[in-house]
C-alpha cells in the first residue's frame, strides 16, 4: 500500500497513519512517522498499567484539603442534596470543581488519593469544590495533601481511571485541568 501511494502521489511524502497504540502495539504500521499524544503523557492508549507499555506518567493534580468536619447521620451533600449521609461520617473538601477540569460526571465513582487512601466523592462536585468520604483517611486533616491524578503512598490514579468514571477518554482529562489551576513544571 504505501509503494502505491508513492506511486499514485509521484512523490515520496512522509506517510503516517500511527499514533501512540501504533507505536507501541503494532510498529510495523508505524511507516515514516507517528502522531504520539497519549504516550507523550505517559498514558498507555489501552487504558492498562502505562509502565507494562514502558511508559512512566507525567502529570499530577495535587491539591489540599480546606476543610474537614464530621457531618451527622440525616445530612446531604452536593447541589440538589445529592448524597444522604446515612452514619456519621468525615467529609473533606477541596477547591477543586468543575470549572477547575474535575468534570461533575467524575462525581460517578470517583474517588481522590488523601494519606494515601482512596477516597470516594460525595454528592455533585460543584464549580469550585469537591466533597469526599474520609473514613478511609482518618488520620486526614485540613491542609493535608488530596490527590487526584497522580500517586501518593503507593496508591494511583490513572487518566483512564477517571475517564472512565466521566465515561470519556484520557485526552479529555489531561486537556481538562486548565488554566484556573496552577501549573508547576517538575525536573524529574
Amino acid at each position: 500500500m504505501v509503494e502505491t501511494v508513492r506511486v499514485i502521489l509521484n512523490a515520496t511524502p512522509v506517510l503516517h497513519i500511527g499514533n501512540s497504540g501504533t507505536a507501541l502495539y503494532y510498529p510495523r504500521s508505524c511507516f515514516d512517522m507517528v502522531r504520539t499524544g497519549l504516550a507523550l503523557y505517559g498514558a498507555d492508549p489501552r487504558g492498562g498499567d502505562p509502565r507494562k507499555a514502558g511508559l512512566e506518567p507525567v502529570m499530577e493534580i495535587k491539591t489540599h484539603l480546606v476543610q474537614v468536619r464530621t457531618l451527622d447521620k440525616g445530612a446531604t451533600i452536593g447541589y440538589g442534596r445529592t448524597h444522604h449521609v446515612e452514619q456519621p461520617t468525615r467529609v473533606g473538601v477541596i477547591p477543586v470543581g468543575y470549572a477547575d477540569g474535575f468534570f461533575r460526571s467524575f462525581a460517578r465513582g470517583g474517588q481522590i488519593l488523601v494519606g494515601g487512601q482512596y477516597c470516594k466523592v460525595l454528592g455533585r462536585i460543584s464549580m469550585n469544590l469537591t466533597s469526599v468520604d474520609l473514613g478511609r483517611a482518618p488520620a486526614a486533616r485540613q491542609g493535608d495533601e488530596a490527590v487526584l491524578l497522580g500517586q501518593q503512598s503507593g496508591a494511583e490514579i490513572l487518566a483512564a481511571e477517571i475517564a472512565s468514571w466521566g465515561e470519556t477518554i484520557p485526552y479529555e482529562v489531561f486537556t481538562s485541568f486548565g488554566r484556573l489551576i496552577p501549573h508547576r513544571v517538575v525536573q524529574p
